[in-house]
């Protein structure tokens, strides 16, 4: 196994995972009213709910994944894992492609401001991730980017 410490090593996490996890972050400071995270952002009330509305379509897309992912396995219930994992790479590559263009429509529409604290405040978080990934698959983690 590697360990990926975004504390230690951030540029070595891949955006889709970055943004996947800020955006869920954005997604349970909105729905639990964590007040101070949600000062603490200074986005405009704009910003703020172009980015709390991606977050909310954020939690959509996991359960869509997640369902993607689960009919696939269900499918080939009965294969070799190594088999399995082969037919679940391309419903995981389009689940983190997903998470890129939003992320590119999200900063697309906000302001420049906006944009720039929004980001700034996503790949701030990337010190709280820590990612093991099996040796043999770091190549495929690393995808799309």
């Amino acid at each position: 196994m590697v360990e990926i410490d975004g504390a230690k090593t951030p540029e070595l996490l891949p955006e889709y995972l970055v943004w996947t996890q800020g955006l869920s972050g954005l997604s349970i400071i909105k729905r639990d009213n964590i007040t101070p995270a949600l000062e603490e952002l200074q986005l405009s009330s704009r910003d703020a709910d172009l980015a709390f509305a991606e977050a909310r379509r954020q939690d959509d897309r996991d359960r869509q994944c997640g369902d993607r992912t689960r009919r696939v396995m269900e499918a080939m219930r009965n294969a070799e894992p190594a088999k399995i994992e082969v037919a679940l790479r391309p419903a995981i590559l389009a689940c983190r492609w997903e998470v890129l263009d939003a992320r590119d429509r999200l900063l697309d529409a906000m302001s420049p401001e906006g944009r720039a604290t929004l980001t700034a405040w996503v790949l701030d978080g990337r010190r709280g991730i820590k990612a093991y990934v099996p040796k043999g698959d770091l190549e495929f983690f690393k995808q799309p980017k």
